[in-house]
């Protein structure tokens, strides 16, 4: 009578990894990302962005840079799907 043993492969081997060690304190890598999943970035709470009213036919002067700045902030909202 033979007996078969059928055997699963060993789960996989996790290298962990050391991001921060100050003193005793130890932050890994898995600490860093359930972290991130409970906590947005804080470099934009806060944050207000208003736009002005002001037009292009409301600068006076410096015709050629206004072009040029007119030229570039028209070109990268005209282009932003391919960005």
């Amino acid at each position: 009578m033979s007996i078969l043993f059928e055997l699963s492969p060993p789960p996989p081997v996790r290298i962990l990894t050391i991001l921060i060690k100050i003193g005793d304190t130890i932050v890994m890598e898995d600490d860093l990302m359930q972290s991130l999943e409970q906590v947005g970035a804080s470099a934009l709470r806060g944050c207000h962005v208003s736009v002005p009213s002001t037009g292009w036919d409301e600068v006076g002067g410096a015709e050629l840079p206004k072009l040029a700045l007119k030229r570039a902030v028209e070109w990268v909202c005209n282009s932003m799907n391919e960005l």
